[in-house]
């Protein structure tokens, strides 16, 4: 008896442009083969494929589940309930093919739902401009502790270009969901940012943040993002903010992150908490990768609740994605 096969396609995410973006494997399985793949093969294959994430695409098994897909996303560690980039690249991939296929005109935007172990995320393609949107699942918490200078700089900072430039000292800690945390770094210009050494990353600062986590959030993925405000990019009435970023983390691949959705809406929330009014919708464009070679265009648009209570109502993530390989993996 001949092992089972799936197909896959690997595309580049955040990015109309290949060999950009960030990379993103997605295996899909068709109805009646979920027996033949565990999970503990899925970590396997996640780990041949040796990308930041990959995806398990199952297909609808009833009629009415006909735009709806559930999805699995592994690390080459761990399985996560949700991700940016794995979401927005599958969002592209499922909701384009029906695009294409459709009978009722390519110019209409398509809907869909992706259902993750965060719940079930509502999605929709934009074929005039060729991306995706999904409206996120967020639990976001700014924590209590601030992060002092003295932890950034003992994985991050060892670059003497930095030394010049006048940096705050302490720094906010948030979390989009439960388990996925990120210290954000606001430098003042596009040079310091270019100064950052991902190879300077060290576990040990992770451990310091966890440290710092409130009570009951601590654990879990912990990124440092980096950003520079660059402001409206000046167009004179332009409501987009424009901010420049990285991502460094030790357990990654050369310690540092092409592409961060869940970064990209944490920094997004947070300012927008810190800065828009009640009832206020800000929108940011954020550009990512740029050093190491994989230039990622993240769109992220927050709106506030009404009233008092100043919390987010609702955070919307957006990019696109472009085909990069695709093959049949032997199970």
């Amino acid at each position: 008896m001949s092992s089972p096969s799936f197909k896959f396609i690997t595309i580049d995410v955040f990015t109309k442009t290949r060999y950009t973006g960030n990379p993103l494997a997605i295996v899909t399985i068709p109805q009646g083969h979920q027996p033949s793949l565990s999970q503990e093969r899925k970590q396997i294959i996640a780990k041949e494929f040796n990308l930041s994430e990959t995806v398990f695409l199952h297909e609808a098994s009833r009629q009415d589940e006909k735009n709806s897909w559930t999805i699995s996303i592994f690390t080459t560690d761990a399985e996560l309930p949700w991700a940016g980039h794995p979401t927005i690249g599958s969002a592209c991939h499922v909701l384009s093919c029906l695009s294409n296929s459709s009978t009722t005109g390519s110019e209409e935007n398509v809907l869909g739902t992706l259902l993750t172990k965060a719940g079930p995320i509502p999605i929709t393609y934009h074929p005039t401009t060729q991306t995706a949107s999904a409206t996120i699942p967020f639990n976001l918490h700014v924590h209590t502790s601030l992060v002092p200078l003295s932890h950034v700089n003992a994985c991050n900072m060892q670059h003497p270009g930095l030394g010049s430039h006048q940096l705050q000292y302490l720094y906010p800690i948030v979390s989009i969901v439960k388990g996925v945390s990120f210290v954000l770094i606001d430098l003042p210009d596009v040079a310091a940012l270019g100064c950052i050494s991902a190879a300077a990353t060290a576990a040990r600062s992770v451990e310091k943040v966890n440290g710092k986590l409130d009570e009951g959030w601590r654990d879990g993925f912990v990124g440092f993002y980096y950003y520079v405000r660059c402001g409206n990019n000046g167009k004179v009435g332009e409501a987009v903010q424009h901010l420049r970023t990285r991502m460094l983390e030790p357990s990654i691949a050369n310690g540092e992150d092409a592409a961060t959705g869940s970064a990209a809406s944490a920094l997004a929330a947070y300012l927008t908490l810190e800065e828009a009014k009640p009832g206020e919708t800000r929108i940011y464009a954020i550009v990512q990768g740029v050093e190491m070679g994989r230039r990622s265009e993240i769109g992220v648009e927050v709106t506030l609740k009404e009233g008092e209570d100043r919390g987010v109502e609702k955070v919307v993530l957006s990019g696109s994605a472009v085909g990069v390989t695709e093959g049949t993996i032997i199970i």
